[in-house]
């Protein structure tokens, strides 16, 4: 056995690991889009956290692991699409007494 001058806590990079698991699985539960940017900044992440462990900045290396779960399933913003204006000003006009109506035609 070779000591290494510092104590190694297992238990710590298995809860990183599951909390990553966790961020994704709830982003799955919540039929999250994952796009290419919200790829390459999780494994940037990712990346970034072995790095830190490997300079021994181990609780800042388990947050970046653990946050490359959460850039992965980061929600989108909605664009507009303009072929659904027709569709919805049908709506609109046919619930008249629907004072929230006219703010569907919002962005």
């Amino acid at each position: 056995m070779i000591a290494t001058g510092r104590p190694r806590a297992g238990w710590r990079g298995s809860l990183t690991i599951l909390t990553a698991i966790a961020l994704i699985a709830r982003g799955i539960f919540l039929g999250r889009p994952v796009t290419a940017a919200h790829a390459w900044l999780a494994f940037l992440a990712l990346l970034a956290g072995l790095g830190a462990h490997v300079l021994i900045f181990d609780l800042f290396g388990n947050l970046l692991i653990a946050s490359a779960g959460a850039l992965l399933m980061w929600p989108t913003t909605a664009r507009p699409n303009p072929a659904d204006l027709p569709r919805i000003w049908a709506l609109v006009k046919a619930t008249d007494a629907d004072p929230l109506a006219p703010f569907a035609m919002q962005d």
